[in-house]
């Protein structure tokens, strides 16, 4: 039987809607998430290729918003308050039954989307845009905003009533680091397997750190080794769809700024606007002298390398005269996805933390005793307590300086007992909280592991339990 083509148009439609029908209701009753994500993956790719706009839609919207959609099914709880409850649900099911576009619209069919019909799915206690921890069970999910970030609700445990406190805490996985010469930096896992279980797990965020060149005697005494961040987090970036993509961090110094920025946006260019560029100002005094940099210069160099990178991310022919360069109307094309690219800035010195008010997005804090503060030549922040004065203090300067922009804060949460997540989660879930109170916006962990199994169990372990 011909169709022709507006009738093969309906009936893509058509199984569209069922494809999708079929995949919700598999989704809401199916115990096996493998064959969850086998079904979703076949429709995604279907639609995908599909000759149909609209279609393609379609795939776009269940891919952003699936997270929530799981949640929705499992909990009944959406992840958006009454109004962008009604716009999720309204937008899948158009895309589902039929067509918005003027050049189509004859074909669409109108479906029974009405607040009436919706209200059936909206409890009393919706909040806004994301649940994460529920009481005993929580499910992370994409905040609706550009910056693909989660801010977090905590809806409290059953019988409070629904009561819901905003939590805007997020949670950052680092790679395992594998210290000393013995084993090899991918025993605990393929980076890209590693970055889908933790997005999978509901983190926020991947990260690995850089050392091109330590010295010897560093790693034999408990250095551990390294990638070079930027191609290992495009290898992520590729697998991944979520995942917020963040050196912690990488020496600015030790790079010409100009390839320094070329790489980060095209890591970000690549990821559509996932990367964060973690900078510091380093301290191997072996890996400035085998680099060729002068260590004496670090700080002068750090400035200049934040001067640079706004302009060649800028996408404009500029000019500018560096200590050991001179460009002259000189530009950088393709731009980076993000204007700008988030810079955030590792140590704790004074001149760090006016730096990060001035000129940055994010703050990275070295928390640990004394003697880790003498290595990496910084200032020596031992506790949370002592942490969270420099906090106001840092957003009390921005404010001076006329920012108005919000400021990211992470907290590197180092706790034995987080190696099997189940142990102690009370106690963790209020150390975070304390956190949170302190400023903090983002908390990064990650586990002393040297399989990709224990790994991945880890990592799933910690996604059921506070993501």
């Amino acid at each position: 039987m011909g169709l022709g083509e507006p009738g093969q148009t309906i009936l893509a439609a058509w199984i569209a809607k069922e494809e999708l029908r079929a995949l919700l209701a598999l989704a809401g009753t199916h115990p096996d998430r493998t064959v969850i994500a086998h079904r979703l993956t076949r429709f995604y790719t279907w639609r995908a290729s599909a000759a149909v706009p609209e279609l393609q839609r379609l795939a776009t919207t269940v891919s952003t918003w699936w997270p929530c959609i799981e949640a929705l099914l499992h909990t009944g709880i959406t992840n958006a308050g009454s109004e962008g409850h009604n716009r999720i649900v309204k937008l899948d099911a158009r895309n589902a039954y039929g067509y918005r576009n003027p050049e189509n619209q004859r074909l669409r069919t109108r479906c029974a989307t009405t607040r009436r019909a919706r209200g059936c799915l909206n409890p009393g206690y919706l909040r806004r845009p994301c649940i994460t921890r529920l009481h005993h069970k929580s499910t992370a999910c994409p905040l609706s905003g550009l910056d693909g970030t989660s801010s977090l609700t905590d809806v409290g445990p059953p019988g409070s009533g629904g009561q819901a406190r905003e939590v805007t805490m997020r949670f950052i996985y680092d790679y395992p680091e594998t210290n000393g010469f013995e084993g090899d930096m991918l025993d605990a896992g393929p980076i890209h397997e590693v970055a889908v279980a933790a997005e999978r797990a509901g983190f926020d965020g991947f990260a690995l750190t850089e050392h091109p060149v330590p010295s010897a005697r560093w790693l034999a005494s408990g250095g551990h080794q390294s990638l070079d961040p930027f191609v290992a987090l495009g290898f992520a970036a590729a697998a991944t769809e979520r995942l917020k993509l963040i050196t912690h961090l990488v020496v600015a110094p030790y790079r010409n700024p100009f390839l320094l920025a070329k790489a980060a946006a095209t890591l970000d260019k690549l990821s559509g606007g996932r990367f964060v560029l973690g900078l510091g100002t380093g301290y191997q005094k072996a890996e400035f002298y085998a680099l060729g940099v002068d260590i004496d210069e670090r700080n002068a160099l750090f400035d200049e390398a934040l001067d640079v990178l706004p302009l060649h991310w800028g996408g404009e022919p500029f000019s500018y005269h560096g200590r050991h360069f001179d460009a002259q109307n000189v530009v950088a094309r393709p731009r980076p996805v993000q204007n700008p690219i988030p810079i955030w800035i590792g140590g704790n010195s004074r001149l760090s933390r006016r730096r990060v008010a001035q000129r940055a997005q994010g703050w990275m804090p070295m928390i640990g005793p004394a003697q880790l503060a003498v290595t990496t030549r910084t200032v020596a922040i031992s506790s949370l307590a002592e942490l969270a004065p420099m906090v106001r203090e840092l957003r009390d300067a921005a404010d001076a300086a006329g920012r108005s922009d919000p400021l990211d804060v992470l907290f590197s949460y180092q706790d034995g007992s987080l190696a099997t997540p189940t142990v102690e989660p009370d106690r963790h879930r209020e150390a975070w909280a304390e956190a949170e109170k302190a400023g903090i916006t983002w908390i990064s962990v990650t586990s002393d592991t040297h399989t990709p199994t224990a790994t991945l169990e880890f990592l799933e372990a910690f996604g059921s339990t506070y993501l």
